[in-house]
Order: C-alpha cells, then sequence, then structure tokens
C-alpha cells in the first residue's frame, strides 16, 4: 500500500496493542527480569519460549491471555511462551481473534496470580531499566505517542494536587487523563417526541434568559472600556504639551546657549593671546568647555537643516504632489510617516554618540566623524518632514475630499496595525508616547499651513479653512486613538489606570531633568521618553515661516516706512521675544504642575499597604524610552 498504507498499518497495529496490552490476562511470576549470560534482558527466564512463525501462531489450538506487542511475544492460558519472528506478525484482527471470548486463567481458581498482582508486576518490569529497548521502525511513530502520553500524565497529576498519585490512572483513563464518563451528559439528553410547537413559542417570546457563565467581571470590563479615553487623552494632553515646551526650547532657550557658547569661545581665544604674549600659557583662566562646544555644534546642525531646505522650492514641490493620483498621494504619505519613525530613531542615538564624542573627545576624527553623520541626518530628516508637510498641504487645499480619504485611509490602516496584537504595558507605554508625538506634528503642520495662508488669502477663509481641517484631522486622529487603545486594554486585559503610571513616569523625568547637576539642557530625557524629533521640526516651521514671511513682503506694504532688511530683522526679534515669553511660562507651569502631581502619587503610594508592586511596575516603566526594544517589540 506505499508509505501511506504502512503508516496507517503501523497506526492500526498499535492501538490494537495498546488495547490488549491493557487486558489483565497474563500469569507472570513475581520477580523482576534477569540478565542472562549474553548480556541481554529476558523477560520470561522460567518459561519456554518456542519461535513460530505468524501462520504457526495462528494455527495453535489454544487461547491466549497475553499479547507483548513490543517484543512479538504471546502467552497461552497453559503458560507456553509463543515468540513471532520479526516483522512476521500476523494483522491486527488476527491478532484481536486469538483472545476474543476467552477468559481470563487466573479466574477460575487453578492458583493463578490475580489481576492486581499481575497488574503489579508489569508496573514493576514497566519501571525497570530493561523495558527501555530500541524500537523497531515500524513502531517508532506508536513509541512517540506512548511518551507523549507519559509526559502528558504526568503533567495531568502534578497540576491537579488530588485524586491521587501521579503514576496511578484517575477515573479508568490511560496515564492519568481524566476523560468524562458516559453518564456526565446524561443530563442534556434532549426527548424529541416530547417536542411541542406551543411550548416552543411560549418559550421564544415569554422565556427568561437565565446564562450562569456571565459574572461580575463583565460589567468591570465595560466600565474599565469606557474609562480609557478619559485616562488616554490626560497622558496625551501631558505628552502633547512636552513636545510643545521641548519644541520652543530648541527655537528660544538653544539660540541664547550658542550666543553664549560663542561668547565664552571670544573669552578663552582673548585669553590665550594675552597668556602666549605674556609667556604665562600655563596659568591662563578657562572659559570654553566641551558643553559649550556641544551647543555650537547643534547650533550649526540647525543651521545647516534650514539651509538645506531652503534649496527646496515649495511651489515646485507643491505642484509635483498636487499632480499626483490619490492612489499615489496615499501610498506617498505612509511611506513619509514610516521613514519619519525610522531616521526618528536613527537620529536619537546620532545625538547621543555625539554627545558622548565631545564629552570624553575620544580621538577628534570620531568627533568629526559624528557630526558629520549628525549633519546628513538632520538635512534628510528635515527634508522627509518637509515633504510630509507639503503633501498635508496638498490634501488639505484639494476640493475632491483628498484629505478626508487620506486621514480615513491612514486611521484604519492604524487601527488594523495594532487592535489584535499582543501588548505589554511597556509597549502600550511607547504607542502612547507615539501618539502624543503624532498628535503635536499633526499640529504644527496645521499652524504652518494657516500661517502661510493668512498672508496670502483674506482672515474669514483662512479661518473657515483653518476650522474644517483642524476638525477633520485632530477629530479622526482622536476617533482612532479611542478605538485602538481601548480594544488594545480589553484584548490584553490592562487596566485604564495604566495610563496614570505612564504620566507619573514622564512627569518625573521633567521633575528630575530640573535638577541643577544637569550639564546639558533640560529636555534631555523628555525627548528620549517622548521621541520627538525637535530638531528637523524646528527646521521645517522655520521654512514655513520664511515662506510667510516672504509672501508677506511681495503682497503688502512694510510698516511704519521700514525697509525691508528692518522689517525683517524687526519680524524676527518680535518673533523670538513672543516665543521665549511663552516658553519661559510654559516650562514654569509645567514644572509646578508635574511637580504637584508627582508628590501626590509619592504620597499615595505611601499610605497604601500594596503599593509595591505599582512601585516596581513604574521602576519597569523607567526603562523603556520611545525607541527601546521591549520583548521583542518597538511601537
Amino acid at each position: 500500500g506505499g508509505p501511506g498504507g504502512g503508516r496507517a498499518r503501523a497506526d492500526s497495529m498499535e492501538r490494537t496493542a495498546d488495547q490488549l496490552l491493557h487486558s489483565p490476562r497474563l500469569v507472570i511470576p513475581e520477580h523482576p527480569p534477569q540478565r542472562t549470560g549474553g548480556g541481554r534482558p529476558r523477560a520470561f527466564d522460567d518459561l519456554a519460549v518456542k519461535r513460530v512463525t505468524a501462520a504457526g501462531l495462528m494455527k495453535q489450538q489454544q487461547s491466549f491471555r497475553r499479547c507483548f506487542y513490543f517484543t512479538n511475544t504471546f502467552i497461552a492460558n497453559t503458560g507456553e511462551v509463543y515468540k513471532v519472528e520479526p516483522f512476521q506478525l500476523p494483522p491486527p484482527r488476527d491478532i484481536a481473534a486469538l483472545f476474543k471470548d476467552k477468559a481470563p486463567h487466573g479466574e477460575k481458581g487453578d492458583g493463578s496470580p490475580s489481576t492486581e498482582a499481575t497488574a503489579r508486576v508489569l508496573r514493576q518490569r514497566s519501571a525497570s531499566p530493561f523495558r527501555e529497548r530500541s524500537p523497531r521502525r515500524s513502531s517508532f511513530n506508536g513509541t512517540l505517542r506512548t511518551r507523549g502520553r507519559r509526559k502528558l500524565a504526568e503533567r495531568a497529576s502534578g497540576s491537579a494536587g488530588s485524586g491521587g498519585s501521579g503514576g496511578e490512572r484517575a477515573n479508568g483513563s490511560d496515564y492519568g487523563v481524566r476523560r468524562p464518563s458516559v453518564d456526565s451528559f446524561q443530563d442534556d439528553m434532549v426527548d424529541v417526541s416530547s417536542f411541542s410547537l406551543f411550548k416552543y413559542l411560549r418559550v421564544e417570546m415569554f422565556g427568561v434568559q437565565d446564562n450562569p457563565s456571565v459574572g461580575d467581571a463583565a460589567p468591570k470590563q465595560i466600565g474599565n472600556f469606557l474609562s480609557v479615553p478619559f485616562s488616554l487623552e490626560s497622558f496625551l494632553r501631558l505628552g502633547v504639551t512636552l513636545c510643545l515646551d521641548v519644541f520652543l526650547y530648541v527655537l528660544t532657550f538653544m539660540p541664547v546657549r550658542v550666543v553664549y557658547a560663542l561668547t565664552m569661545l571670544l573669552l578663552e581665544s582673548i585669553s590665550a593671546a594675552g597668556c602666549l604674549a605674556a609667556g604665562r600659557l600655563s596659568s591662563r583662566a578657562r572659559y570654553f568647555h566641551r558643553t559649550h562646544a556641544f551647543d555650537i555644534m547643534r547650533g550649526l546642525i540647525l543651521v545647516m537643516g534650514c539651509a538645506a531646505l531652503s534649496v527646496l522650492d515649495m511651489s515646485r514641490v507643491y505642484h509635483y504632489i498636487r499632480g499626483q493620483s490619490m492612489i499615489k498621494l496615499y501610498v506617498l504619505s505612509a511611506m513619509l510617516d514610516i521613514f519619519d519613525k525610522l531616521m526618528c530613531s536613527f537620529g536619537l542615538d546620532a545625538f547621543d554618540a555625539l554627545y558622548w564624542n565631545t564629552r570624553k573627545l575620544v580621538h577628534p576624527r570620531s568627533l568629526a566623524g559624528s557630526f558629520f553623520v549628525v549633519s546628513a541626518y538632520v538635512m534628510l530628516h528635515a527634508t522627509v518632514l518637509f515633504l510630509h508637510a507639503a503633501t498635508f498641504t496638498v490634501a488639505t487645499n484639494s476640493n475632491d475630499q483628498a484629505l478626508l480619504t487620506l486621514l480615513i485611509s491612514n486611521n484604519f490602516a492604524e487601527i488594523k496595525s495594532f487592535v489584535f496584537k499582543k501588548f505589554a504595558r511597556s509597549n502600550l507605554m511607547q504607542l502612547a508616547s507615539s501618539d502624543a508625538v503624532e498628535r503635536f506634528k499633526l499640529t504644527m503642520f496645521i499652524v504652518s499651513n494657516v500661517i502661510v495662508s493668512l498672508t496670502q488669502d483674506p482672515l474669514e477663509q483662512v479661518g473657515r479653512s483653518f476650522v474644517q481641517v483642524f476638525v477633520l484631522t485632530m477629530g479622526g486622529e482622536v476617533l482612532a486613538d479611542w478605538t485602538k487603545h481601548c480594544f488594545i486594554t480589553k484584548f490584553n486585559d490592562i487596566d485604564a489606570s495604566v495610563y496614570e503610571e505612564f504620566a507619573a513616569v514622564v512627569r518625573l523625568d521633567v521633575v528630575h531633568s530640573k535638577k541643577e547637576n544637569v550639564i546639558l539642557d533640560h529636555t534631555f530625557a523628555v525627548t528620549r521618553r517622548l521621541g520627538l524629533a525637535q530638531i528637523p521640526m524646528a527646521c521645517v516651521v522655520l521654512r514655513y515661516l520664511s515662506i510667510a514671511l516672504v509672501s508677506f513682503l511681495g503682497r503688502w506694504r512694510t510698516p511704519f516706512g521700514l525697509s525691508r532688511r528692518a522689517f525683517i530683522a524687526f519680524a524676527v526679534v518680535v518673533t523670538f521675544l513672543v516665543l521665549l515669553v511663552i516658553k519661559v511660562l510654559l516650562g514654569v507651569a509645567l514644572f509646578f504642575q508635574c511637580a504637584k502631581a508627582n508628590n501626590e502619587t509619592m504620597n499615595r503610594l505611601r499610605k497604601r499597604s500594596d503599593s509595591i508592586v505599582e512601585r516596581e511596575s513604574m521602576a519597569r516603566l523607567a526603562e523603556i524610552s520611545r525607541f527601546t526594544v521591549n520583548l521583542g517589540k518597538v511601537w
């Protein structure tokens, strides 16, 4: 019958032998098997073994009690032992016919061992090391199945913890696996002959629903499901506010730090020149440090990113993207979003490497290489964000509902990508941080488009368009985030209070970053936690502000009779001062709010007796940043 037929025959023989193996039809002396001179174990030393063929076995005019399938051995009622030649066993039906209607010899009172004694001897011999023989090739699969049943019996007996020892069989089942009895299903029998149409209709219309499987967990799950949006919005508001604070830092305090570092470099140069002229170079005062060098390099990187974007013509980019079809617009938006996340992850490590080489100064070549890598990254990432903003502008200004279609497709693709996956608390924190950064990025795109539109269109038209775009964009984003997080917490059995733990961890970053021993800017920990690329985003916003300024000067006269250069300088200074005031107020408010909430959290944890688990959870979350590989995943 081929390989398939041979396998089926082997399986059938295995099942038949397994049935015969569990029938107590054997008279065996109660002593373990002994080794003989050849070193090979023999299970029947006191019995005369007769070697026969399959045909010779079937011709025997006596009944048999037991069959040892793996040794091809058959025990007759008279005590004679027959051993069939290898690979010559009869078919399973013929083997079963040898035992058909044959009463056990031990039950007739002829002095043979009882069934219990026989079972005891079999257990001893099965536990003996001599029983572990190499199986024949035809019975290899059966041996694996037997071993699998033994392991299953050990696990079942160990997990049950009651109902006898692990080696015994429970409820008449093999190897400790409890099998359902027929009596357990007798209550579910239905008498079809007594069916009545009247009773059926009465039950369907007036019957009382009874579902005993529903417990008090269902209301709790629904309550947790409905409370997720509120907890999520609380964390996202904090995340977006922190992103704005970090972004304003790049536009306000970082230029101040660059100017201060250049001043220190100038004083260092003057001091070195004076000491060199006086001949006491070793005793000169130190003004310039490596931290100042790092600030200067970051300022140069920001300038290089803005210069790279100034090469791109906004009108050409806009009309090229506008000429694409809707499907190309969707693919382009998805590609730019993926590249944005990848480059953001790379950029954080690149800035860390630049900081390390600046502080340690391992080798000048290594520092120059890190500066070149970071500069190339900022220019490339700023270009990607600029193209993404231009794509968003095209979708906003189109008249064929392209923005609505693009938002719906992106949001549903995001929901499909995350909802039906396994999430841990740390992975959920990464996803929530990503959502906060995504909202901030969309807000910056909308604000940049509105600023450019204000210099080109009337205020009434811009206001109406801004409201429509903001409602569609942010409404779709909020709805997608709610749906995504509600079902993630439902499928992964995560409580809604986990978002408060996320907020507590971020607030700790804000509070700890304001300590005096922090050498660099106070936004490093927050940037690493949320995964915001603030310098490339600042380059894009500055590029849009320059476009708005050029458009304003081309359409309107300069106020107060100022020249174009004077007006540009005046606009830059006023904008910088306004942003500086906003940054100071926002930073102070954030610090006091985070400190107050952090103190309340610490007091609450001290009063609770079971706060150790929550503290350990927060400690584990504190080790996770936006792009940390956790449980094999990054969100």
